[in-house]
């Protein structure tokens, strides 16, 4: 009994853990506390320590382990180790074998127990198991060992020293006080004692009714005797023929005083109070059975029965649970929420977690409890006690939009100031830290899939052989849900669907949203011609830049004649999220496409063999002032340095250039933008000049910049008709190379060429398709070296080209690099 009780509530509580659903209260800080014991102990702190919960000393070897799942392995085992001196004392009173078996299986299977083992680690969680050693111990005279498992249950949590000392109490008013006199003076006066430190320590309110969360309220009176009606029922009231009822008098009294509503029915059964009173109300059940003498096997079998019976319906893990008054989901969350582990999701916070930066104010969820224990000097908040100067001075925030404890004000809050960057993404938990402009330092991509019985139907559709089924409707839904939550990425959608006999004409509507449908995050029209035969899959594409909830995917037929069904909705997170809440994604899909190109299936804008063409353009979106780096994500296909197009962003639908790049191939440095007004109607065009081969957008950055800048241009992002090997060449009396024909924020910039040979060569940078000179010298290249140019700009400068002239001699471009770390700042 003691083997499966230990194994099936081990794999509960790591079920728990590693499902995301453990807690830091109170699993989090219980570990901390014992490694604070340890490695931060003084003599001050070893006695608050003591006063308020000594057992820590006794268990720090299972906590130094740092490891989570062996706590919980060693709180379970603990408290099912209670069976043993639960046996014992039933054979001390009860001859026979079977009623000490029945009693000690109802122990194990008593519902009220569960609550302490599913609610995280809890040193009172050791309190039955030592209280009843210590008793069993007493009743085979073993006096000494009895007092140290008497004295070890009173240093569990400060108050619980109060049973100690009334058992000692009831071995003074006994029949053997004479006998037990040694024991009850050294259990008196050892939790004295704790009284009297917790008094000097903590004031008259801190060590009496405070102590246990005596919170004000008007507890039911109703409540209150139903709480202790559900505690004897299930043991047929037989504690009531005992001594053992006076050691519910602490607890009845705390109910009835208190407003604390965890500390009555239902939610004392939830979590760790039941300890309060599980120890007493057995002892008192094995006296009450054993009063019944020859019939104690009738007895202990109906008490089996009756608690089997309240076990199939209080206990976390039965199936009737979710019907029943003491419902774990009243709690958030039930068995069923935690039996899918997500290894990935996991190791994705434990990863995210060890990224925090040393000496951080991080603000985290509650159920990231492996934030402890903190070997850095953190100062954590939790999500649920944070007040408005926690939030503002926090440098970083860890979230999970898919648990219990997620409050999106706060990340909201912080989010949108602009000052903090994505630093990680994990399945679904980012963190967000304060002036972290890179991108995100881990990325591990969010997927879901949601089969047709995952998502709700309208009454225009219907279920049939799994898949959801509409027929020649208009006008109406098909499908929507499931309400989850998408974290900053770009997405990729797939909905899998077929048509029967669908005309050409029929249009359906795929949309992704937000916020019960109030926001559009990505959508698709499409029509009969797309369909092929058998099941054909449907693409959109969407990116969005912060964690939105109530996502869903929606089919909407604008008229559907024929026959669609539906099987499958997938979600794959391609990117992650840009690394400020100010950044933006233009996807291909927002685009418009130009003549001659066409879109791929998985949703990029490909130009091929493109002369004199604008191959996209749009979206026309509004930039507001400030520094903007607009990264165009590209790829090509047999192209050569020879090609050339030009990446233009314009505002005022293209009426005003804002910048504009060259490019040769796929590489491409950032296009610099300098606005110093709100800009409208702005478009990220692509214009080839001339292009052999495939150009290929599959998505565009824009980055609010700060004042640095540092990229560079391998030659081949130069113009030259002289390449060799992937570097440019130049002889005597020629304009080697030229372009990118990039912008220039107004700043301080130094231009470095990377040359190799035998030459003189004047190194230029101008603008205005050289109308305008920034920077000239004349330089002498012997062998390898790099020669520097450094200017300033005092407005912005358009068309800007870093060139050089061979006056004589031979020489290579291997690169040129561009630097400036005061670019200027726009309001």
């Amino acid at each position: 009994m003691f083997a499966a009780y230990t194994a099936a509530w081990s794999y509960i509580s790591m079920l728990r853990v590693y499902s995301l659903n453990a807690s830091i209260f109170d699993l989090g800080v219980n570990m901390q506390f014992a490694w604070d014991a340890a490695y931060r102990f003084t003599v001050g702190s070893f006695i608050h320590n003591f006063a308020y919960k000594g057992i820590v000393y006794a268990v720090l070897p299972v906590f130094l382990t740092g490891n989570y799942a062996a706590v919980l392995i060693f709180q379970s085992a603990f408290l099912g180790f209670g069976v043993f001196p639960i046996y014992g004392i039933s054979r001390h009173y009860m001859k026979n074998s079977l009623a000490p078996l029945l009693i000690s299986a109802s122990y194990l299977m008593y519902f009220p127990l569960a609550g302490i083992n599913w609610f995280d680690f809890h040193y009172q969680a050791l309190f039955p198991t030592l209280f009843l050693l210590g008793y069993y111990f007493y009743l085979n005279k073993r006096e000494s060992v009895a007092f140290i498992f008497m004295a070890l249950s009173a240093t569990t949590h400060y108050p619980y020293a109060v049973f100690p000392l009334m058992f000692a109490l009831l071995l003074l008013a006994g029949k053997n006080r004479r006998r037990d006199l040694k024991l009850s003076i050294s259990l008196l006066a050892f939790t004295l004692a704790i009284f009297a430190l917790n008094f000097i320590l903590n004031g008259a309110a801190g060590a009496t009714l405070g102590a246990v969360g005596g919170a004000q309220g008007n507890p039911s009176t109703l409540v209150n005797a139903y709480t202790l009606f559900i505690i004897l029922l299930p043991l047929l009231f037989l504690p009531l023929m005992s001594k053992w009822v006076l050691f519910l008098v602490p607890y009845t009294a705390l109910i009835f005083i208190s407003g604390y509503v965890y500390f009555r029915f239902p939610f004392v059964f939830m979590f760790q109070y039941s300890a309060l009173f599980v120890p007493f109300v057995f002892l008192g059940t094995i006296e009450g059975i054993s009063r019944f003498k020859r019939r104690s096997k009738t007895v202990s079998a109906l008490l089996f029965v009756t608690v089997i019976v309240f076990a199939s319906a209080y206990e976390p893990y039965s199936p009737l649970n979710s019907s029943s008054s003491v419902n774990y989901s009243l709690l958030g969350y039930g068995f069923n929420s935690i039996i899918n582990t997500n290894w990935i999701r996991y190791n994705g916070l434990v990863k995210t977690l060890s990224m925090i930066p040393p000496n951080s104010t991080v603000i985290v969820q509650n159920n990231m409890p492996e934030i402890y224990i903190l070997h850095e000097n953190l100062t954590v908040y939790d999500s649920l006690f944070v007040g408005p100067q926690q939030v503002n001075g926090a440098s970083v925030e860890v979230v999970d939009p898919y648990a219990l404890w997620f409050f999106p004000n706060y990340f909201n809050e912080l989010w949108s100031t602009g000052n903090y960057g994505l630093a990680s993404e994990a399945d679904g938990i980012v963190m967000i830290e304060r002036n972290y402009s890179a991108q995100p330092e881990y990325f591990s991509p969010l997927t879901m899939n949601y089969p047709s019985n995952r998502l709700a139907i309208t009454g225009s559709a219907h279920l049939s052989d799994g898949a959801i089924e509409a027929s020649n409707v208009s006008n109406s839904k098909l499908w929507f849900g499931p309400w989850t939550s998408i974290v900053p990425g770009l997405y990729r959608v797939t909905f899998l669907l077929k048509g029967v006999n669908l005309s050409n004409e029929s249009k359906v509507e795929l949309l992704v949203t937000a916020n019960d449908w109030g926001t559009v995050l990505g959508s698709k029209t499409i029509n009969g011609t797309q369909f092929g035969e058998g099941w054909t899959p449907i693409t959109l594409n969407f990116y969005v830049n912060n964690i939105y909830q109530q996502v869903e995917f929606i089919g909407y037929a604008d008229n559907i004649s024929g026959t669609l069904l539906m099987k499958n909705v997938s979600l794959t997170q391609v990117g992650p999220g840009l690394p400020n809440a100010n950044d933006l994604y233009v996807y291909p899909g927002q685009l418009d496409l130009g003549d001659g190109t066409y879109a791929l299936t998985n949703g990029s804008i490909t130009a091929v063999n493109e002369s004199n063409e604008m191959a996209w353009y749009g979206p026309y979106i509004t930039l507001q002032p400030g520094h903007y780096l607009v990264k165009y994500m590209l790829s090509t296909t047999n192209s050569s340095p020879y090609n050339r197009a030009m990446l233009q962003v314009t505002a005022d639908s293209g009426n005003v250039m804002l910048g504009e790049q060259g490019i040769t191939g796929a590489y491409t440095a950032p296009v610099q933008l300098c606005i110093n007004g709100t800009a409208t109607n702005v478009e990220f065009r692509g214009y080839v000049e001339n292009w052999q081969g495939n150009l290929t957008v599959n998505g565009i950055e824009i980055i609010e910049a700060g004042p640095e800048v540092n990229y560079t241009y391998p030659a081949y992002g130069l113009y030259s008709t002289y390449y060799t090997n992937g570097t440019i060449s130049g002889t005597n009396n020629e304009m080697a190379w030229y372009g990118p024909y990039t912008t220039l924020c107004p700043g301080n910039y130094s231009v470095t060429f990377w040359l190799n040979g035998s030459a003189s060569v004047n190194l230029q940078v101008t603008a205005g398709y050289g109308s305008v000179y920034l920077a000239s010298n004349t330089v002498h290249v012997s062998g390898p070296g790099r020669f520097t140019l450094n200017f300033t700009v005092s407005q912005e400068e358009q068309y800007v080209e870093f060139r050089g002239y061979v006056i004589n001699g031979s020489v290579e471009l291997e690169k040129c690099t561009i630097r400036s770390n005061s670019i200027g700042v726009y309001s």
